[in-house]
């Protein structure tokens, strides 16, 4: 039996550090080149799943918890170099830079690496937990026509 071929070492394109291979993502940043991600202007961003079941969002990291950015994507920097993070397959964070990465959706990622900040097309924040008037439904009309 022939041997299985070895897979090629991996390093952070960040800081170097020795990574396991994950073929999925070839040029992924390792965790603590993650918490150094910022935005054009060097501000820190925290990046998560929204739910146990998955989804994605951002915000920074001076913002409070509850200002999340629900998106499929972020385009920011990490060591100046711009980055895409995103949700990994079968959850988790993943980063990598913009030279490999796959088309993102556009509509839903957020650009924020200072070249062309951009928010993503028809974004609207997260509504605030509970009910509130704005929330709450509206009543429903009175029938029409006659009544018995």
């Amino acid at each position: 039996m022939a041997d299985k071929p070895a897979l090629p070492d991996h390093f952070c394109p960040g800081c170097g550090a020795p990574q396991k291979v994950f073929l999925r993502y070839p040029w992924y940043f390792c965790r603590d080149c993650v918490k150094t991600a910022t935005d054009g202007e060097g501000r820190t961003i925290v990046t998560g799943n929204t739910a146990l079941y998955g989804g994605f969002g951002w915000r920074y990291a001076d913002e409070d918890s509850d200002a999340v950015r629900e998106c499929s994507g972020v385009i920011a920097l990490i060591a100046r170099r711009s980055v895409y993070i995103h949700e990994a397959r079968f959850g988790g964070v993943v980063a990598e830079p913009m030279f490999s990465m796959a088309h993102p959706d556009r509509a839903r990622v957020w650009r924020i690496d200072g070249r062309f900040p951009v928010e993503p097309t028809g974004y609207k924040p997260r509504a605030p937990r509970g009910r509130t008037a704005e929330t709450k439904p509206a009543p429903k009309p009175e029938p029409r026509g006659r009544k018995r």
